[in-house]
């Protein structure tokens, strides 16, 4: 998930996504990382991540990453983690700092070993 942040908020951001990975790891994920955007702008003729998801006032650029074994890890796991109550708790949590309408997801599985 890509997804603007407050700067304010990024402490509660971090300790929410922190006590997740903890969670994430215990039901068998990989881990979850928590990425803060360095340069988004366009190079090498490329367009940059700011033209897709653009930070307004002190809002910072987020990468949130959760990593799983494999696709099979997770397509196993993911039912278990949306079902999580603490996981539930923390989401409910986020949704008070996160405009997730102008958040981007997707899901990404490994190409070369």
């Amino acid at each position: 998930m890509t997804v603007p942040v407050l700067a304010s908020q990024m402490g509660a951001f971090i300790a929410i996504h922190a006590q997740a990975a903890e969670i994430y790891r215990r039901l068998g994920a990989e881990d979850m990382e928590v990425f803060r955007l360095a340069d988004g702008e366009p190079k090498y003729g490329c367009r940059g991540i700011s033209n897709l998801v653009q930070a307004q006032g002190d809002e910072v650029i987020v990468v949130v990453r959760d990593r799983f074994a494999d696709r099979e890890r997770y397509l196993r796991l993911a039912p278990v983690l949306d079902g999580d109550p603490g996981l539930a708790l923390l989401f409910d949590e986020l949704v008070k700092i996160v405009d997730f309408s102008r958040a981007v997801r997707a899901e990404f599985e490994q190409a070369l070993p």
